[in-house]
Formats: C-alpha cells, sequence, structure tokens
C-alpha cells in the first residue's frame, strides 16, 4: 500500500472530544468526557455505535471507527466508519441523570451528525432508551427525521428485531462454528445441527456459558445451563461433543 493511502486510512477525518456537564438528582454537578471519532467518509454516510463506559477513552474509540469502515467495506455496504462513547458508568446514576448525559452531548455536536453525515447506534452501555433521547435531541436543532439515529425503539420508528441483532448473530456464527468442527447440536433426541433450514423459534431455546480445562493431558469442556427457552428444552448437549472434539486435537 502506498503510503499516501496509508495515512489516510490510518488518520480519522474528524475526532471531537467534548465536556458534558450535568446537575444530579441531588443537585451536585458532574462532568464526563464524550467522544466522536469519524474516521472515514469515502463510502457513504458514516456509521458507529455509542459506548457507554467509565474507561472510554479516545485511543478507543479511534480503534473501534477505523474497524468499523473496514467492516463496512468487506460487507459491501454502503457506510464507512464512525464510533463515540461517553465516559460514564451507567450503573452509578438513576435513569433521569443518564437521560441528561446523551442529550448534553447531542447538544454538542449535532451539526456534526446526522442521517446523511454520521448515524450514532447504540453500543457497550447503551440501548434503545439512549438512542430515543439521542435522537429527540438531535431533532430538536434539525426537524424531524428518526434516520438520525438507529437502535431506538420499535415505537420511536425503530426496526423489529434490533434488539437481539447482535446475540442473535454470535448464535448463527456459534452454530457455524461447530457444524465446521463436525459437531452437532441435540436437545434430547431433536437434532439442532440444521439451523438455519429449522424456524428460529426452535434454535432459540437455551443458552449456555462454556469453560475449558485441563485434565491430566487432556483438554475438558464444560457447560452450565443460563437461560431456559420457551419450549423447555430436556438438555443442551453440545458440551458433549465440544469435548470430544478437543480431546481428539489434544
Amino acid at each position: 500500500m502506498e503510503p499516501s493511502w496509508r495515512a489516510i486510512l490510518t488518520t480519522p477525518n474528524r475526532e471531537v472530544q467534548v465536556r458534558i456537564i450535568i446537575t444530579l438528582d441531588d443537585g451536585r454537578i458532574a462532568s464526563f468526557l464524550g467522544y466522536r471519532v469519524q474516521h472515514n467518509a469515502a463510502r457513504g454516510p458514516m456509521k458507529g455505535g455509542m459506548r457507554y463506559h467509565p474507561q472510554v477513552d479516545l485511543d478507543e474509540v479511534r480503534g473501534l471507527a477505523s474497524l468499523m469502515t473496514w467492516k463496512t467495506a468487506l460487507a459491501n455496504l454502503p457506510y464507512v466508519g464512525a464510533k463515540g462513547g461517553i465516559r460514564i458508568d451507567p450503573g452509578k446514576f438513576s435513569r433521569t441523570e443518564l437521560r441528561r448525559a446523551p442529550r448534553k452531548f447531542i447538544d454538542q455536536i449535532h451539526d456534526v451528525i446526522g442521517p446523511d453525515t454520521d448515524i450514532p447506534a447504540p453500543d457497550m452501555g447503551a440501548g434503545s432508551s439512549e438512542m430515543a433521547w439521542m435522537r429527540n435531541q438531535w431533532e430538536k436543532y434539525h426537524g424531524f427525521n428518526p434516520a438520525c439515529v438507529t437502535g431506538k425503539p420499535v415505537e420511536h420508528y425503530g426496526a423489529k428485531g434490533r434488539e437481539e441483532a447482535t446475540g442473535r448473530g454470535v448464535g448463527l456464527m456459534a452454530c457455524k462454528l461447530m457444524r465446521r468442527f463436525g459437531a452437532r447440536f441435540f436437545d434430547g433426541n431433536r437434532d439442532f445441527g440444521a439451523f438455519p433450514r429449522r424456524r428460529s423459534r426452535r434454535w432459540s431455546a437455551g443458552c449456555c456459558a462454556f469453560r475449558t480445562f485441563r485434565h491430566g493431558n487432556q483438554t475438558r469442556v464444560s457447560h452450565r445451563r443460563l437461560v431456559h427457552g420457551r419450549s423447555h428444552l430436556r438438555r443442551l448437549r453440545i458440551a458433549a461433543h465440544v469435548q470430544r472434539l478437543a480431546a481428539a486435537q489434544s
């Protein structure tokens, strides 16, 4: 790659850092740092999540914005990369206080985001409520346009299925990975290895957490049931197949 192209792809188009000051419920003042990095605008509007986490910093947001550019290009989507975040711990503040932070953030960056320039989305620590607040604040300056953010509630012109889209993607990739390794998914006498040909309702019946550990000179896998689905599966026996594969490769 030519040095000029490397410089273009490693340097964001714009980096915004703002100080967010809000009044807490008890009358005290709190301040947070907010970031928005717009990496590239070559293929269309920029697109990227808003992260709410106490350890968010500019370097992290900068790296995630560049990854969004590459991901959208590899998937051939008409978007490019952006990312944002607010350095806040959502678990330590009330809902009212959490509503003030994104509104103050939008007050300072509304002129550099929008449906044709940069479209924020929810990320770690953020959900549909945060996006609804951001959309409402942005529309105070620019008028009605629900496309200014994604990840909104369905009643706020959001897309159905957006809430569970990320988890569903993880499940799909897990199924494909297990199938590639020769394993299959079982529910008692029913085989789940045929997904996605089967209905997603039958596939999304349970959830397990896995842990690998050493036993002598063998690698074993243990699992713990986390969620029981609506179909009340008798047993999810993925771990046995993973254990046999791991033992065969050890």
